[in-house]
């Protein structure tokens, strides 16, 4: 048994004793007795009691084990759904992504409808006739012709415009570049001359003859 447990038995039966011997007492020795047995009452729970040939010093308790967990609680019903919540604020826009692949190349489109013809532009100005050319050597002599003796012809080359003389008549005319083929049309100039474009640097060939 513990120490404070017969402690606790003493005064209990102590106050007993004392209880009955205050009810055969007489009323004149009643005040006296309700003094003693004040003195006489149970000491507080905070007082360790002594007990004769012990010490007084405190008595300690020990601490039992400790005991296992209790089974689990079972689980609650599942709450209200709650509001929601007003939308937060826009946020930045982020940095921009990397460039992508190209794209493979799509079919080859329909031939568009053909646009209608335009108009002719207007001729421009007629250009100025250009300087005349030095003048070429002469031909080597020509063998004589089995035509009749009064006929005689020359040729003249080596200037963009040439003219036969006035007793004299162009039969022919044409216009070679520098490799000396005949390249263009001339330009009849009345009444017995020619000319081509000096511009492309060609030289105009003509055939005179007397008739």
């Amino acid at each position: 048994m513990k120490p404070w447990a017969s402690w606790l038995i003493t005064l209990a039966g102590g106050a007993l004793v004392v209880a009955a011997f205050v009810a055969l007492l007489a009323g004149d020795h009643r005040e006296a007795i309700d003094d003693a047995f004040a003195r006489l009452r149970m000491p507080s729970w905070g007082t360790a009691p002594v007990s004769v040939g012990q010490g007084s010093g405190s008595q300690s308790s020990t601490t039992g084990p400790k005991g296992d967990p209790g089974e689990r609680g079972l689980r609650g019903p599942q709450g209200e759904a709650g509001t929601a919540g007003s939308p937060g604020p826009r946020g930045e826009p982020g940095p921009p992504g990397p460039k992508g692949d190209a794209g493979a190349a799509g079919p080859k489109g329909e031939p568009g409808a053909q646009g209608p013809k335009g108009e002719p532009d207007a001729a421009g100005a007629k250009g100025d006739a250009g300087p005349q050319g030095p003048k070429g050597d002469a031909g080597t002599k020509g063998e004589p012709g089995g035509g009749s003796a009064g006929t005689a012809m020359r040729v003249l080359r080596g200037s963009a415009v040439n003219t036969c003389q006035p007793d004299e008549t162009m039969i022919s005319a044409y216009c070679v570049s520098s490799a000396t083929e005949i390249t263009a049309p001339p330009t009849i100039v009345p009444p017995r001359g020619a000319k081509c474009s000096a511009l492309l640097n060609m030289t105009v060939v003509i055939v005179c003859a007397k008739l």
